[in-house]
């Protein structure tokens, strides 16, 4: 049951009718003009939040160049887990057992003599597999500080994504002195003695240099102040006279700020 909304009677169920019993008001077309009003209202508002959100975060990742230069560098110091990072040698007792050029992230996965699987499947060690946790731990902050970009597009100041390519420069750049700590050593056992050389690869300098001038971007567009209009939506009266109208109405924009903006 249900009020008619003319008159405030009560209607029951065996008012099948579409005019009020006690008014005569007809129901469904009661304020249609009114009701139309609103939706019209109610669109342009959604369409103005919609246009207002893509301008936010177009201005966030491509607003200038700075920014675009941010956005670009960073995704580019993933390609420093591609590149060769190090060469790896294990001896064991006389006998090569590991000989790889070029070892990279993916090396893990196509190599069979590095045995990643088995990384897995026995466990763990976090001794032994040091460097690769932590290469791993700063491919995850690295590919976080990439994605904060468009999410925090409303709040373009944020230091989030400088704090995550902090850590994840920082945990990068170690491996410059974990490499050799765990690629260089002589062990010897009772059936013998394990040899392990190796040496750093170009690739892991291109990673670091990569992720320091995405960090420097994080710093310059913090930096660089902010304009009054950046990242703001300003509908054009001759493209969208509705959006316009809205726009004025609710004082999101004035006449002049419209004229400056062609």
């Amino acid at each position: 049951m249900s009020n008619c909304p003319n008159c405030g009677e009560k209607l029951h169920l065996w008012n099948l009718k579409a005019e009020c019993p006690s008014c005569g008001a007809n129901i469904p077309n009661h304020a249609w003009e009114e009701r139309l009003e609103e939706d019209a209202l109610a669109r342009e508002e959604a369409f103005f939040k919609m246009h207002s959100n893509l301008n936010k975060l177009k201005f966030a990742t491509v607003g200038n160049l700075i920014r675009i230069l941010r956005f670009a560098f960073a995704f580019l110091p993933i390609i420093g887990y591609v590149l060769p990072l190090c060469n790896y040698n294990l001896v064991v007792d006389g006998e090569t057992v590991i000989d790889e050029k070029g070892i990279s992230v993916i090396s893990l996965f196509t190599k069979e003599s590095l045995k990643i699987g088995k990384l897995f499947k026995d466990g763990i060690d976090f001794n032994n597999h040091l460097p690769l946790l932590v290469l791993a731990a700063s491919l995850l902050f690295g590919v976080i500080a990439f994605f904060l970009i468009p999410i925090l597009f409303k709040k373009p100041k944020q230091p989030v994504t400088l704090i995550a390519h902090i850590i994840s420069l920082g945990l990068y750049a170690s491996n410059l002195f974990i490499f050799p700590a765990k690629l260089i050593f002589t062990a010897d056992t009772t059936n013998g003695s394990i040899v392990g050389s190796g040496s750093i690869c170009f690739g892991l300098y291109i990673g670091i240099a990569l992720f320091a001038i995405a960090l420097i971007l994080d710093i310059i567009v913090l930096a660089k102040p902010l304009k009054e209009n950046d990242g703001k939506y300003v509908p054009s009266r001759e493209k969208d006279e509705l959006q316009y109208e809205y726009a004025l109405s609710i004082g999101a924009i004035e006449a002049e700020e419209v004229k400056e903006n062609g």
